[in-house]
């Protein structure tokens, strides 16, 4: 992924179904990515690549070896990279985004696709949905 030149979006490449998808970040994360691309050890590159090779090329297979290390580090275990598409779209759940907008920012060219990978978490929303019809 590369930051474009539109603030606080995300550029997603070579993506499954072969188009380049763009996504809204935090505010948060797009600021500190910033000041990480301004930094001294990072000034001189000439993309806006977070993961290359020595060409200034993306390297995806850089992330497989990064990733782990740093969620060791942390104490987590047993957590992919690929995990923290879940977790993002798990918690865009639980504070109520659309169903639609889930599924336009995982990249899925179908609904029904989100909707069959969240079933689960899905059931357990509607379960606190009528609990919390006990506290009209």
């Amino acid at each position: 992924t590369t930051p474009t030149n539109n603030k606080g979006m995300v550029k997603f490449l070579d993506t499954k179904n072969g188009d380049d998808r763009f996504t809204p970040m935090h505010p948060y994360l797009y600021d500190e990515l910033l000041k990480y691309k301004n930094s001294i050890t990072v000034r001189q590159l000439k993309n806006d690549y977070l993961f290359k090779n020595i060409n200034n090329e993306p390297n995806e297979r850089l992330i497989g070896k990064l990733f782990p290390k740093v969620v060791k580090q942390c104490g987590i275990e047993n957590f992919r990279f690929h995990d923290l598409r879940h977790t993002h779209a798990t918690i865009l759940l639980f504070i109520h985004t659309d169903i639609k907008t889930i599924s336009e920012r995982l990249g899925h060219s179908d609904i029904q696709t989100t909707l069959n990978i969240y079933a689960d978490v899905l059931h357990d929303l509607d379960i606190k949905t009528a609990e919390g019809l006990d506290s009209i």
